[in-house]
């Protein structure tokens, strides 16, 4: 529990220095404040859970992402910080291409070059946020069943989706050979 307060308190303290740096000082008071003030938040805390040390993480991690912005140098805790947050939670992992992209823009500012890798992470990264949906195993099922099934939420809402000719693979490979073969009908799922 003391670990989960320190990180909850180095993440108000992170709030405060994002809102002040891209809003001013009072955009942080009010970050810093709703962040220690939210009932739902402090609440977990108390519990010996992933859920608040994930909170507290996900606010450290886009400190250092948007620190990035700022200083190149600081990569290095960007990818520190990224990578504890998505050790926490299975969906955690959705970190990692929203730090590289940022690490990426901030190589290459000012950069002919920058506008190309920049739409390619963008790419790479709606790959991620289709198949993210279909990442943990719900039950028995397997997540590339999952999305060839066109399920939102498990055996409860379906939609049609095209067959898959080769239907092969399962789990993260079934995933990304089926959103690869259908793409639309993949993001249509996912959004």
């Amino acid at each position: 529990v003391i670990v989960q307060v320190i990180a909850a308190a180095l993440a108000a303290v992170a709030l405060f220095d994002l809102g002040r740096r891209l809003q001013g000082p009072v955009a942080g008071w009010v970050a810093a404040l709703a962040f220690v003030a939210n009932p739902d938040i402090a609440r977990w805390n108390f519990y010996i859970l992933t859920e608040p040390l994930y909170i507290s993480a996900i606010v450290l991690a886009t400190w250092a992402i948007v620190g990035v912005l700022d200083d190149p140098k600081r990569w290095w805790l960007a990818v520190l910080l990224t990578v504890v947050a998505a050790s926490l939670r299975p969906s955690g992992w959705v970190l990692v291409p929203i730090t590289v992209a940022c690490i990426v823009a901030a190589l290459l500012r000012g950069q002919r070059a920058r506008w190309p890798a920049v739409i390619g992470l963008a790419a790479i990264f709606m790959l991620f946020a289709i198949m993210l949906p279909f990442t943990q195993t719900i039950g028995n099922d397997d997540p590339a069943h999952l999305l060839r099934n066109g399920e939102v939420i498990g055996g409860m809402v379906r939609l049609s989706m095209p067959a898959n000719a080769s239907e092969a693979g399962t789990g993260w490979l079934g995933v990304a050979d089926y959103a690869l073969r259908h793409p639309f009908a993949s993001f249509k799922v996912m959004a």
